[in-house]
């Protein structure tokens, strides 16, 4: 059996990786962000062709940007557990230190985009 016309599995509910894709990748970092956090934000954009418009703001703010889908990402001291999680969806972690894991946080039902990035984690290391 074939189905035709399923598309793309998973889906982005707004567009997030069709959009960034060859376009602008619009990322929020808190004063915790690091080069290599950077360095992780800048590789990932590289392999989408896309360039990073950098929003500096503390998490809180960035968690309300990225619920209203005003950012892409946020990425700077966010970790696994925090209590934005329920505004915003978490990416597995991309470094772990002193019993913390670090996540990248982003906007939920951006499926597509979240598995993108995550296979790009998979593949990145940190310096």
């Amino acid at each position: 059996m074939v189905l035709a016309g399923c598309g793309r599995y998973p889906k982005d509910a707004s567009g997030t990786l069709d959009r960034v894709a060859n376009g602008i990748l619009r990322v929020g970092t808190t004063a915790s962000a690091t080069a290599s956090d950077s360095a992780l934000v800048t590789g990932f954009a590289s392999q989408l062709h896309a360039q990073v418009r950098w929003v500096h703001k503390d998490q809180h703010y960035l968690a309300e940007q990225l619920s209203e889908h005003n950012l892409d990402m946020a990425i700077g001291g966010f970790v696994k557990g925090t209590p934005i999680e329920k505004m915003v969806a978490l990416s597995k972690p991309y470094h772990k230190n002193d019993d913390k894991e670090y996540v990248i946080a982003i906007p939920k039902g951006e499926n597509a985009f979240l598995m993108k990035l995550e296979q790009y984690i998979d593949d990145y290391e940190i310096q």
